[in-house]
């Protein structure tokens, strides 16, 4: 092989490289899945979507709250807040209401910055239409669940931001 060939072919080569490795960094594209119909409205389903159908920490963290944030309790010192697919394309809301199939899950952090617990909100139409039909779970980290559905503390903690769907971490409105 002459030397113009062979640096050819090695710049040829060179590219390809670059171009694989440059789109094994980017972010893969979320799977979408319809919404969560009332016979979803239970832990093993959510979990199954959350952790199974589609993987949760591959999905976008909240916009603008991106990675480990300080937290508070119950939630514990740090967090981090992924949303799916739907969640993200009904932003901003002129409205302040997420759109039907939103899920957010919060990764409950200790002070070392563990992962000690998961909890969500899932929009699910009909579920409990007075409190903007959110069902609220929390799970360990093997997907066991100690409260779920209409559960009062997070509804409570939650109703102060009645006005923005529920959603504490920022204006659904939100530019």
């Amino acid at each position: 092989m002459n030397k113009p060939s062979f640096h050819r072919a090695l710049t040829a080569l060179c590219l390809l490289v670059a171009l694989l490795a440059f789109g094994s960094c980017a972010k893969k594209t979320e799977a979408r899945f319809p919404p969560l119909t009332l016979s979803d409205a239970n832990t093993e389903a959510l979990w199954q979507r959350i952790k199974v159908d589609a993987s949760y920490d591959t999905w976008s963290f909240w916009p603008g709250h991106d990675g480990e944030r300080e937290g508070q309790a119950p939630h514990g010192p740090y967090h981090r807040i992924y949303v799916n697919a739907d969640l993200i394309a009904g932003l901003p809301s002129p409205t302040r209401t997420a759109p039907e199939g939103s899920i957010i899950v919060k990764e409950n952090m200790n002070a070392d910055r563990q992962v000690t617990a998961i909890t969500l909100m899932a929009k699910i139409k009909g579920f409990n239409p007075e409190n903007g039909d959110w069902f609220w779970a929390r799970y360990d980290l093997e997907g066991k669940s100690n409260a779920s559905g209409k559960v009062n503390g997070c509804i409570n903690c939650h109703a102060g931001m009645r006005d923005n769907d529920f959603v504490i971490v920022r204006a659904l409105d939100a530019q």
